[in-house]
């Protein structure tokens, strides 16, 4: 069952997060097609076309032309993907009145993205606010007509997969647990049987599509956990209550989008300024053959913790995974927040690197990268006094370099053992920045993760300690299984998806 996950993880990884949701919308749009052709799904097959090219096609022209309008690089695959999550919201005719409000809500949905930014961090979902938008100039009414029992099943096991390339189980699960008991207690104080409030919230609410596809969007989550779980719990509450505004002759009742609106920008105060914008190249370094470190400066000091990762997007590279990509600070914090702040990220540059590692790897003085935030939880304990087993598989060693100096230069002293797994003696030149007060290094030079038996060999009190794993999905799970059998309750895991 392990090598299956992992097996899964590695193929995810090959695609990129957007190329994974499209991929899945796709299938859902071609399940709702067949849906309709068997008549499991009311809408006609000419409808359902005709709502798709006009979402679809309205973003991807709307992409280019705003995109062209403020010089900003256009991200097609982003704009199919909102084009989609519009065609599940808005109802499917070929009536003038149902076409020109998709067509508005996919214009609006697309400029959205350009310009409601700030400080390079969007604010709120595109899809949502274009559908509120029609709905507010009572153009049209989203109806969110994806959630049907026919659907549901295709929705959850597509939303599984864009889960599990993105890690948003977090978030998807408070949001669907909050929804859910909101629309269900609301159903049985209108008088329904409890078991009838459940399945009709289930079958006949978008609690599940929303949460998958509309909550887990990172660009508009907030970086730390507390938070993500803060906005997943309001974002639930919010979308299961229907509110109705006068104003004149003119009536508006907020649905799923209004709730899903409000907590985005709710997301955007607590997350503060943020760390997106764009990033100079100051420097390539290449400390062995196999690896790269670039050295980027902001415009502004940026805050961050030792242990998390920026999102990159590289606009000189395109493969099949896209152009943005992931990659763990190796810097510190202190670094990032200096005077000539600096933000330093190293990655295994194999014989043929994919289009954005060699774009990344010759970019010269000056070049320009874009940041679409810093994010991640993947943290040392609050608690100094907790003893640490840290454990990284080749380049996922970049994290603990960032926890390590950040504790270095804090003059913070705790008892951890570090166990650097490589592939070989060069491999293992970053090790010598881990060394420090306190810190005990362990190189291990093999092709394989540790044993039970071999972590007990380096670590033979692992059992007592918090541990931390790093490196690509197959050698997490290994290592994490280890860890296991020797008796450590506390793992904490960076997967380096796509390695």
């Amino acid at each position: 069952m392990r090598r299956v996950s992992v097996d899964l993880d590695r193929v995810l990884g090959r695609t990129s997060m957007y190329g994974v949701l499209l991929a899945v919308l796709t299938a859902l749009a071609g399940w709702a097609l067949l849906g309709s052709l068997v008549g499991a799904l009311s809408q006609s097959a000419s409808d359902l076309v005709a709502s798709l090219g006009v979402c679809v096609g309205v973003s991807v022209g709307a992409n280019c032309l705003v995109g062209a309008a403020v010089r900003a690089p256009s991200r097609h695959a982003s704009s199919v993907s909102t084009g989609l999550l519009l065609f599940f919201l808005l109802w499917p005719s070929v009536s003038t009145r149902d076409v020109l409000a998709a067509a508005l809500a996919a214009l609006v949905a697309t400029a959205s993205k350009y310009l409601l930014v700030v400080r390079g961090r969007r604010l709120v979902n595109p899809a949502a606010f274009g559908a509120l938008v029609v709905a507010a100039l009572g153009i049209g009414a989203p109806v969110w007509w994806v959630a049907t029992p026919w659907m549901l099943p295709a929705v959850a096991v597509g939303g599984a997969l864009v889960l599990r390339r993105a890690g948003g189980w977090g978030v998807a699960g408070l949001v669907v647990v909050t929804a859910l008991s909101g629309t269900v207690l609301r159903l049985v104080l209108a008088g329904a049987a409890p078991g009838q409030a459940l399945s009709t919230a289930l079958l006949s609410y978008p609690v599940v599509f929303l949460a998958v596809f509309m909550s887990t969007e990172p660009l508009t989550l907030p970086s730390r956990r507390w938070q993500r779980g803060v906005v997943a719990v309001l974002m639930g509450v919010l979308v299961c209550l229907t509110v109705t505004v006068t104003l004149g002759a003119h009536t508006l009742t907020t649905g799923p989008e209004a709730g899903i609106v409000v907590a985005n920008l709710v997301a955007a105060v607590l997350a503060g300024r943020g760390a997106a914008g764009d990033l100079r190249v100051v420097e390539v370094l290449r400390p062995t053959p196999g690896i790269a470190e670039v050295v980027l400066a902001p415009r502004r000091p940026v805050p961050f913790l030792a242990g998390q990762y920026v999102e990159l997007t590289v606009p000189t590279a395109l493969d099949v995974r896209g152009n943005r990509r992931v990659f763990s600070l190796a810097g510190t914090p202190a670094q990032a927040r200096g005077a000539e702040p600096r933000l330093r990220v190293a990655f295994r540059v194999p014989e043929r690197p994919s289009a954005v590692k060699a774009a990344l790897v010759a970019m010269p003085e000056g070049a320009v990268v874009r940041s679409e935030g810093i994010r991640g939880e993947f943290l040392l304990p609050g608690d100094p006094q907790v003893p640490l087993l840290l454990v990284a598989g080749g380049i996922g060693v970049t994290p603990f370099l960032a926890q390590l100096g950040d504790l270095r230069e804090r003059g913070e002293e705790r008892d951890v053992v570090l166990v650097h797994v490589v592939r070989g003696a060069a491999d293992a030149a970053c090790s010598r920045e881990l060394a420090g007060p306190g810190v005990e290094v362990v190189t291990v030079v093999a092709g394989l993760p540790p044993s039970a038996g071999e972590v007990l060999a380096h670590c033979p009190d692992a059992a007592r300690r918090c541990a931390l794993v790093s490196g690509p999905p197959g050698f997490v799970a290994a290592v994490r299984g280890a860890l296991g059998e020797v008796g450590v309750r506390h793992v904490v895991t960076d997967s380096f998806t796509g390695y």
